[in-house]
């Protein structure tokens, strides 16, 4: 008989199912739960199928990773995707875009000059007495003459790591973070 939820969705939701390297596209819980009966590994109990269930009747978004009784997993996705190509197709552009987005705009472009930085880090400070360690938060400031920001950066990193009043096991912060600051003040300073 079918639920109130194949009626909202009748052919526009399709599901992603994965287990280690297997993977197909289904339609409805019934081709899910026939899919994963056919591999070996999976097992299924109710608390599963609880999970699995409420997955497709609510209106949950995001992929969910449901995990068996043996300890393993197998994740399931929504999409409104036709065919497996697509899927990863669009995964795949999705991947893309990512990087993208995550690439520092400005921080690599090459301009050469000097460069205002500020660099925040988490020095680490060990007690003599106990050999205990302790963490507080330092800043360098400097001009410093670079190609781009992400050189500057890399040549204020180089010079903290070589200090020896710093300990190496102090914590620097990614050049794309907010605890490193950087602007372009020319090629004179």
């Amino acid at each position: 008989m079918p639920r109130f939820f194949d009626y909202i969705y009748p052919s526009i939701m399709k599901y992603y199912v994965r287990y280690f390297e297997n993977e197909t596209l289904v339609d409805n819980l019934k081709e899910a739960t026939d899919f994963l009966g056919t591999l070996p590994g999976v097992e299924m109990d109710d608390n599963c199928m609880e999970q699995l269930t409420a997955y497709f009747t609510t209106d949950q978004k995001g992929s969910k990773k449901i995990f068996m009784p043996n300890h393993r997993s197998f994740l399931i996705i929504k999409t409104t995707v036709n065919t497996l190509e697509e899927f990863k197709a669009n995964n795949q552009k999705n991947i893309e875009s990512a990087e993208e987005k995550a690439a520092p705009k400005g921080l690599d472009i090459e301009q050469e000059g000097w460069y205002e930085c500020r660099l925040s880090f988490q020095r680490i400070v060990a007690n003599p007495d106990t050999k205990k360690c302790f963490y507080y938060n330092d800043a360098l400031e400097a001009r410093v003459k670079a190609r781009s920001g992400r050189e500057a950066y890399d040549r204020m990193v180089e010079h903290v790591r070589q200090n020896p009043d710093v300990d190496e096991r102090s914590q620097m912060p990614a050049a794309a973070s907010k605890n490193f600051t950087w602007k372009y003040l020319g090629e004179t300073c």
